[in-house]
């Protein structure tokens, strides 16, 4: 907890992780889904052989471990990650057949400490949703949420191929380190 509250602060603050390098999103999205194999919550995976994109691996990771941990708290099996490249970068899907999310709270899920109110005595402080849209648009890209075409959430993770310019990136001055 301690540590989503110190990428939650940096991310308002502006400052996102210096270190970029080819990241395939396909073999991420795998080791996730084996990591989550292993304490018995399974994850339905369709990737490409591969998705490169230019990011940081270890960022593109917690998007989606945060992403598939929400929908095994809070949605049911079965948890889906679909990966999708094209020539702009990768699209990636989460989606759970749980209950879904009501239109009028799918932006107050991203804001930093929102619970909603049947969930509000699950462990967490309400910053995962909140990261994941931190990390993803420190990388230019977005998340979104929608109805699953078979009932649930479908979060909608797209990342550039490339990331906007070197210098927004590199917000991260030498004394936060």
């Amino acid at each position: 907890m301690i540590e989503d509250l110190v990428i939650s602060t940096r991310l308002e603050r502006g400052r996102t992780a210096t270190s970029l390098g080819p990241v395939d999103v396909s073999e991420v999205a795998r080791m996730v889904a084996a990591d989550f194999e292993v304490s018995e919550r399974p994850v339905l995976v369709q990737a490409p052989h591969s998705a490169p994109i230019l990011a940081n691996a270890d960022s593109v990771r917690r998007i989606l471990e945060n992403l598939v941990d929400n929908a095994h708290k809070y949605g049911r099996p079965p948890v889906r990650v679909e990966v999708e490249p094209s020539l702009g970068g990768v699209t990636i899907w989460v989606v759970d057949s749980g209950p879904g999310i009501a239109p009028d709270n799918r932006q107050r899920i991203f804001q930093r400490f929102s619970r909603l109110g049947p969930h509000r005595g699950q462990p967490g402080l309400g910053l995962g949703l909140p990261i994941v849209r931190g990390l993803a648009e420190s990388f230019g890209g977005s998340v979104t949420v929608e109805d699953a075409p078979t009932g649930g959430c479908a979060f909608k993770v797209v990342l550039p191929a490339c990331p906007p310019s070197e210098g927004s990136l590199h917000r991260e001055t030498a004394s936060a380190s």
